[in-house]
């Protein structure tokens, strides 16, 4: 029965120097700092991705503004010269235009709101980036000085305080590698809400509103320039 105990032991033991040597803190904080590098990139392509999504957006807004304001333009055009069902249709065209809008501003909010946190990520994560690769040049000679204090501390002590020591080193190595970690916030999630949509009286009504008010414009103008005519 010994004999079985000291193989057990004896296995255990090897098993353990070995995941020891394996588990080199350099060699895990060059990892980290791949994968911390890899992640730094795919965030940059990331804000790329919002900022070019960012002006295509901005621009249709600007488009459905000054389509809004041409339509309305064609519609005064149409109603001066006596075409009521074009001038008709022209504020269909304008109502059109409105009723993007809203959605168009909000999606641009949203989009604005996630480039600028994406943003600040990069920048931590920039820092983060920057603190591991000066930890790794520091590491070494840590490792290194940790070693000779273990291998010092060995000859005076027995093998449970060596153990002891061994663990408290190990614990000191981890916390410092996963202080090279970032960790990244999810973006937020968040829906867009859209008004409901305008049913067809209602939509009659506003045309009919603004024809009134366009006709009310047009009319005195065309009142004063027809005794000149």
């Amino acid at each position: 029965m010994n004999i079985i105990q000291r193989v057990r032991d004896l296995c255990a033991a090897n098993v353990h120097l070995t995941l020891d040597r394996l588990e080199d803190p350099e060699a895990m904080l060059g990892q980290a700092i791949r994968e911390m590098e890899a992640e730094l990139a795919d965030a940059l392509q990331a804000a790329a991705s919002l900022i070019a999504l960012e002006k295509l957006t901005a621009r249709r807004v600007a488009e459905q503004q000054s389509g809004a304001l041409a339509w309305e333009r064609k519609a005064r055009h149409e109603l001066a010269a006596g075409h009521d069902g074009k001038a008709r249709r022209a504020l269909q065209r304008k109502l059109e235009c409105n009723r993007a809008l809203p959605g168009l501003r909000e999606q641009l909010s949203l989009i604005e709101e996630n480039r600028l946190a994406l943003r600040r990520q990069i920048a931590t994560m920039s820092e983060k980036l920057a603190e591991a690769r000066r930890m790794r040049s520091a590491l070494a000679a840590r490792q290194f000085a940790a070693s000779v204090r273990e291998n010092s501390r060995s000859l005076r002590t027995g093998v449970g305080f060596a153990r002891f020591e061994q663990i408290r080193d190990r614990v000191e190595h981890a916390e410092a590698v996963a202080d090279a970690w970032l960790t990244l916030d999810d973006p937020r999630d968040g829906e867009r809400t859209v008004g409901d949509e305008l049913s067809p009286e209602e939509v009659d009504e506003q045309l009919d509103a603004e024809l009134e008010c366009l006709r009310q414009a047009v009319e005195p103008r065309a009142a004063e320039s027809s005794p000149a005519s």
